[in-house]
């Protein structure tokens, strides 16, 4: 998917309800299956790395403060990042967030 080009939706608002339509899923064996599945998956499995790679971040800058190298590049590298990682978490807890109130 190009960065320039919308998402398709799999999911539709309907009286404050988000629905999916049939010919995006396949229900059977107890499952339900399809790329609107698929597209769940990925949007999990982007936030299970965005956490992995918060956790790494972190203990990187960790030892660069045990070795006294806070200014170092390298640090200030990993500080950003870590900072860009922390904003995306925080986005994706403001959406999730917002539809529980």
């Amino acid at each position: 998917m190009s960065p320039n080009k919308p998402m398709r939706r799999y999911t539709k608002k309907i009286n404050d309800i988000y629905c999916i339509d049939f010919d995006v899923i396949l229900i059977s064996d107890q499952q339900i299956k399809g790329e609107a599945i698929n597209r769940l998956a990925e949007f999990e499995d982007f936030y299970d790395e965005l956490i992995k790679e918060k956790e790494f971040i972190n203990s990187q800058l960790e030892l660069s403060r045990d070795k006294g190298n806070i200014k170092s590049a390298t640090f200030r590298q990993l500080f950003i990042s870590k900072m860009s990682i922390d904003l995306m978490i925080e986005r994706v807890h403001r959406y999730i967030d917002k539809k529980k109130s």
